[in-house]
């Protein structure tokens, strides 16, 4: 059976949102590149490391077991140009590759890795906990380990994006999100949006396709949604990078209340076991 072009057909949907992006008074060099991150040789450039597209990104996500999604809100450009997001690599710049530093400088990086490793690694009969693993244990991992990432707003912002702003964006263009989304066609959403008043990321994803019902356990500390008929879970999470908050609370906001569906619907972890 011949592996469906995730790749392309997301290339394709960001040059024409990148073009309406562009009709609409957007500059081309203010809008971001996202998807399923790239595997393929690294490079360095200024001082940092990166990924080049390695060609074999379609086999690997059509065969990883679990294929997990972080959706964001923008890129924090500080009035220079977004960059691609696919190529990012989480190493620690000047380091030695071999020495498996991660990039501890900003909250957003530790916290991509540290979850997704989280995630990655536990089952229905174990949770990988916060104090589990080392840096370099998980970044070894994580890269590479197929994920994806989708800036939602995808015109560069500042160090925060208002709901208003984000909302106005995914009305905007919203047709071409929802098509992203789709194409990518996660089992897990981490929907890094929330917020006192809910959570807007995952309130699109309802009104664009999906059926995330919940929460799902009234008891949990946090909130996971389940669409059945789809078998697809969201993750109710706050941005990344969010101040005066917890690594520890923010990793158990995601990762413990992965772990407790998994012991309420075991089912969903031997479903998707390749």
């Amino acid at each position: 059976m011949e592996t469906k072009d995730f790749m392309g057909e997301n290339q394709r949907i960001l040059e024409e949102w990148q073009t309406e992006f562009k009709k609409a008074g957007g500059s081309a060099d203010k809008f971001s590149w996202d998807g399923i991150m790239f595997k393929g040789a690294f490079y360095k450039d200024d001082n940092k490391w990166g990924h080049s597209e390695g060609g074999n990104e379609n086999q690997l996500w059509a065969n990883v077991p679990l294929r997990i999604l972080y959706l964001t809100k923008d890129q924090n450009i500080k009035g220079g140009p977004c960059w691609d997001t696919r190529e990012e690599s989480y190493y620690k710049t000047n380091s030695e590759l071999e020495n498996n530093e991660l990039d501890t400088k900003y909250k957003f990086n530790r916290m991509l890795v540290y979850t997704l490793y989280g995630l990655a690694k536990t089952t229905p009969d174990q949770m990988m906990g916060y104090d589990d693993f080392s840096n370099s244990e998980a970044l070894e991992f994580i890269d590479k380990f197929p994920f994806a990432r989708i800036n939602c707003k995808k015109e560069g912002g500042e160090s925060s994006c208002p709901d208003n702003i984000l909302n106005d964006a995914m009305d905007q263009y919203g047709t071409y999100l929802e098509k992203q989304i789709k194409n990518i066609d996660a089992d897990i959403f981490v929907c890094c949006g929330s917020s006192y008043q809910g959570n807007i990321i995952l309130d699109f994803l309802n009104q664009h396709g999906y059926n995330f019902e919940g929460p799902v356990d009234d008891d949990a500390a946090y909130d996971i949604y389940y669409d059945r008929k789809q078998n697809k879970i969201a993750i109710d999470s706050y941005h990344l990078s969010l101040r005066n908050y917890s690594q520890e609370k923010m990793y158990d906001e995601i990762v413990y209340t992965y772990h407790e569906f998994l012991k309420k619907y075991p089912e969903f972890y031997k479903s998707h076991r390749k």
